[in-house]
């Protein structure tokens, strides 16, 4: 409990120095998927960040985070986090009954999953020192009915249903269909740029919050969440927020796909670093490249980290006015001179 705290607060940490950077002090806790219920009452709403991103109260009419975080908001052990709010580009979403409903449900089977994982793995070692045989039935037993009982949780927690088709890509069962067929077709153009991508494991709504608020892929577990995923209006949400980013330089992109495409791009990363024997060197050249250039080559977002550098280039690559930054990055990664 200790250590996810404190990582907590040093991922905050570091997410309100990168506000700083921006001039931006406002933050919003977003719904998702698992979330806490204890932290319902805060999610949708709008803070100024006077804790980790230098806020004032002069900022705006909004509540202060200090305030919310003393009555509550982030107590210990807790999953949930602040993501950046744009004024006017944002979307706010509040918690339905239901919802809460499932994240008390999500979260009585994560813990009671741990929980059976903990009991199976002190059992396991019980068994495996004992010198009496019985105690080695008797615990070994034990052990694997803990274990049976934690993958019974933990496949009561995936919702997720194999409508791949012809890409194989799995989708949860939430996500829209014209969600999917238009990541498809986005998936479908990546890979016939850059070659097979095995990385993937799903496609997911995207109810929690980062600094990006709009994308993750977990180099881990390879799922891939998209926000509005699970919306019927998603695609022209996705579509309207891209302008409205391409317009304040944070994107390297306005395609309505460019969601999809910079996401897909950290799956194409991963694939490099399993498979791409030079990989190593690629990513020398391609820093090389993100240090000689301003954030107005690419867009803000991909300024100090080289994988989301790398990403938006491969975003903006896919488009038809891609500029001379993303072609070069991408003809590292495609191994061109």
């Amino acid at each position: 409990m200790a250590i996810r705290t404190a990582n907590k607060r040093a991922y905050l940490y570091g997410e309100g120095q990168k506000r700083q950077e921006w001039g931006i002090s406002t933050v919003t806790v977003n719904s998702r998927r698992g979330g806490c219920p204890l932290c319902t009452p805060y999610i949708g709403k709008i803070f100024i960040d006077d804790v980790y991103s230098g806020g004032k109260k002069t900022d705006g009419e909004y509540p202060l985070l200090s305030d919310a975080i003393k009555s509550g908001l982030f107590h210990p052990n807790c999953k949930d986090s602040t993501s950046t709010y744009y004024e006017g580009i944002t979307t706010l979403q509040s918690v339905t009954k239901e919802e809460q409903a499932e994240m008390k449900r999500r979260e009585k089977l994560e813990q009671k999953q741990s929980h059976c994982e903990n009991e199976a793995k002190k059992n396991r070692r019980i068994a495996e020192h004992s010198l009496d045989n019985d105690n080695k039935k008797i615990y070994s037993h034990r052990a694997e009915q803990s274990e049976k009982k934690a993958a019974q949780a933990a496949k009561k927690l995936e919702k997720t249903v194999d409508n791949s088709g012809e890409s194989g890509i799995i989708f949860n069962s939430k996500v829209k269909s014209s969600i999917a067929e238009a990541f498809t077709q986005a998936y479908n153009e990546i890979t016939a740029k850059f070659g097979t991508i095995s990385t993937i494991s799903s496609v997911e709504p995207l109810t929690c919050g980062n600094i990006s608020d709009y994308g993750i892929f977990s180099d881990h577990s390879g799922v891939l969440q998209i926000r509005f995923a699970d919306d019927k209006n998603g695609l022209k949400k996705l579509a309207q927020i891209a302008i409205k980013m391409k317009e304040k330089g944070i994107w390297s992109s306005s395609h309505p796909y460019h969601v999809f495409r910079h996401e897909l791009g950290h799956a194409v990363q991963l694939e490099h670093a399993k498979n791409d024997v030079v990989w190593s060197k690629k990513l020398k050249k391609i820093k090389a490249v993100m240090d000689s250039v301003d954030s107005k080559a690419v867009s803000k977002y991909a300024k100090d980290d080289i994988d989301e550098f790398i990403s938006e280039c491969i975003a903006e690559s896919m488009t038809k006015k891609a500029r001379k930054t993303s072609k070069d990055v991408v003809n590292i990664i495609l191994g061109g001179d």
